[in-house]
């Protein structure tokens, strides 16, 4: 009568409970007993994941998220990787500056698009903040540097690149700045332009023009490109 009574409450709590499970003495709870690790098994993942989170700590800026989720990565359970990670002494807008400084040293970042990235990385959006601040970015130097990488793979007449910039978070002043410093033949991109568009679409010398004005390119520019492009 007392299992039936369980069953019964076990289903209208919407439970799967055996009777052997309310007895405690099925085979399967001593099958689940033998497989469940032992505390002091438990133990040694945790240490494991606590040596790993310092030893990562040690190589690269992490937030407090990213570095859960690395460590889940290397195989750690997820209670592990969060218990090893609240159990560090890190300042996270310390880690979000070398995060910054690491995201620097690979590519050009305006300010708005670095605090975009940090985010991205799992920093809430004051250790973003300060990580970025605390940097002091030139964002006049980042706005060149990113506006020659662009024309390195790529093609852009003086207007494009201003709104590619802007587009990557720069104002509008600094990024005319950076792209009026640049020494630029916009007649040579725009024939890079013209053999791109020719080589997506053959169209007729007047409707190049057009479409190389449409891309910021002056008259003349456009002119110049189109009639190199069609050789």
């Amino acid at each position: 009568m007392k299992n039936s009574t369980l069953r019964l409450l076990a289903l209208a709590a919407g439970l799967s409970l055996t009777t052997a499970g309310c007895t405690g003495d099925s085979a399967d709870d001593a099958t689940h007993d033998a497989s469940a690790a032992s505390p002091a098994e438990a133990g040694e993942g945790a240490t494991e994941a606590q040596k790993a989170a310092r030893d990562h700590l040690d190589a690269a800026g992490f937030s407090r998220s990213g570095l859960v989720d690395q460590l889940v990565a290397d195989g750690h359970t997820k209670d592990e990787a969060t218990a090893a990670v609240g159990a560090l002494d890190a300042d996270w807008s310390a880690q979000a500056k070398r995060s910054a400084r690491m995201h620097l040293d690979l590519s050009g970042f305006s300010r708005k698009g670095l605090l975009e990235q940090l985010r991205f990385d799992g920093y809430t959006q004051e250790q973003a903040t300060a990580g970025v601040k605390a940097l002091k970015i030139n964002e006049a130097a980042q706005a060149r540097r990113v506006a020659k990488s662009y024309l390195k793979y790529s093609s852009f007449s003086r207007k494009g690149l201003v709104d590619q910039l802007v587009f990557d978070g720069f104002p509008k002043a600094e990024a005319t700045r950076a792209v009026q410093g640049l020494d630029v033949d916009y007649r040579e991109q725009a024939e890079k332009s013209a053999t791109k568009h020719l080589q997506e679409k053959k169209v007729p010398e007047k409707e190049l023009v057009e479409m190389l004005r449409e891309d910021g390119y002056t008259s003349a520019q456009a002119r110049a490109g189109a009639k190199a492009a069609r050789g």
